[in-house]
């Protein structure tokens, strides 16, 4: 048996993530919450011992240090966002090489985030059955900027609630509470009242999803539910009280949206699906907010430099699409082409995609074993798909890559793979 750190690691990225929302919203700088995470690296180093490099962690490695050289080659941009996003990759590149944690640690993380899911979702209903509340005690204690995307997300473009200055956040941890849900449910173990708590949740964090608007992430944290699903399923044994679950479960789902389309609030789905079907290519365009304007350009930035790209983060210098000038490309894998060619590419999107993949055989493993190496070896793993799942798909969608938050879900989720496979390897010799 190995021995575990005594530093909680795993437990200090899930404390990032809680309290992330709080630097727009409060204007606290992003350098307090990497001197939380750097303490608790600092005190690692001092009573653990040394960074573990494995087969499960490697991959994470070469890309962290791949994008960090990026950052500072000649060429890139040199500003907050850069070194922010550095520094981020940095420290939990760091946490996710020397967290050793014991399941006691790992179902406490679990826990903390599950909670917190809990308390965003309730926040999110509250405002969208109390808006006032709102604007009247809550708005007037946020920071200005904070403020002005409160303004521009929730009235302006009818989105949830802007918690962190930003539509995301909200979808983040309610996507990685599903997760963890289902995982919990997929691992076993578990009675018959805590598998429907789970399923409970399950449908909690998905409906905030759908309230919040953003169609991406529900998207995303949609499919890769299914994908975690899929891979648990051995078709040859289908229980048919599963079956009635899931349309009970499926009944539910349909009644809850029949009730939110009556009250208006699925009208933007309701307008992508009408541009999805319409015949008119403007249509269909319209469904993109602008997206395709972006990849085009995009494409045509790869086409003038195809083998190392144009620069680190210099898309945003080059975009003059009207009404989206500067931002990003809103697709990562296309980011990626035209900032760094294709040599740049492949050396980001290979190791992220092996540990996806690898990840995805392992839970296709353990749909078969579980049992012989216990739930939390199978529970770890489908968390881990999960998280993986969602990024690589909101990869197409969104510049999720570029977004301080998302290391620190990258991180927990390879913490999450590595211990499932160490623990079996334990448990089987």
């Amino acid at each position: 048996m190995k021995t575990r750190s005594k530093v909680p690691l795993t437990l200090c990225i899930a404390i990032f993530i809680i309290i992330f929302f709080m630097n727009k919203d409060f204007n606290i700088r992003y350098m307090y919450n990497y001197a939380i995470v750097a303490g608790f690296l600092c005190l690692s180093f001092l009573v653990d011992g040394v960074l573990k490099i494995n087969r499960n962690t490697w991959p994470y490695l070469f890309m962290a240090i791949v994008v960090v050289a990026y950052s500072f080659m000649p060429g890139a941009v040199r500003d907050a966002n850069t070194t922010n996003s550095a520094i981020s990759i940095v420290l939990f590149t760091i946490c996710c090489l020397m967290a050793e944690p014991s399941d006691r640690e790992i179902n406490l993380t679990l826990k903390v985030l599950v909670v917190w899911a809990i308390i965003v979702s309730f926040y999110l209903l509250m405002v969208k059955a109390v808006p006032s509340v709102y604007w009247n005690m809550i708005y007037p204690h946020l920071s200005s900027v904070a403020q002005g995307e409160a303004v521009y997300l929730m009235k302006d473009n009818s989105y949830g609630v802007a918690m962190g200055g930003s539509a995301v956040y909200v979808e983040y941890v309610g996507a990685i509470g599903a997760f963890i849900c289902l995982g919990r449910i997929l691992g076993g173990g578990l009675t018959r009242n805590k598998e429907y708590m789970y399923f409970g949740l399950v449908f909690l964090f998905i409906l905030t999803m759908l309230i919040q608007n953003r169609r991406s992430e529900l998207l995303a944290a949609l499919a890769a539910l299914f994908l975690m699903v899929l891979l648990n399923i051995n078709f040859g044994r289908i229980i048919a009280r599963r079956v009635k679950q899931v349309l009970g479960i499926a009944c539910i789902g349909v009644a809850g949206l029949a009730l939110m389309l009556s009250r208006g609030m699925l009208d933007r789905y309701v307008q992508m699906f009408i541009g999805l079907a319409s015949k008119d290519a403007g249509g269909i365009v319209e469904v993109g907010n602008g997206r395709v304007a972006l990849w085009n350009l995009a494409l045509e930035l790869f086409k003038s430099s195809p083998v190392f790209g144009i620069g680190w983060r210099q898309y945003s210098a080059h975009n003059f699409v009207s009404g989206m000038e500067g931002v990003n490309v809103h697709n990562d894998y296309l980011q990626w082409l035209c900032e760094t060619g294709i040599v740049g590419f492949i050396l980001i999107a290979v190791p992220m995609f092996y540990l996806w993949i690898k990840t995805i055989k392992w839970c296709r493993k353990l749909r078969g074993k579980g049992d012989i190496y216990g739930p939390e070896v199978k529970a770890y793993a489908y968390v881990s798909c999960g998280i993986q799942t969602f990024q690589v798909i909101m990869h197409l969608m969104d510049p999720c890559f570029y977004k301080l938050l998302y290391w620190a879900m990258f991180s927990l989720a390879i913490v999450l793979y590595n211990m499932s496979r160490e623990r079996a390897y334990e448990r089987n010799t």
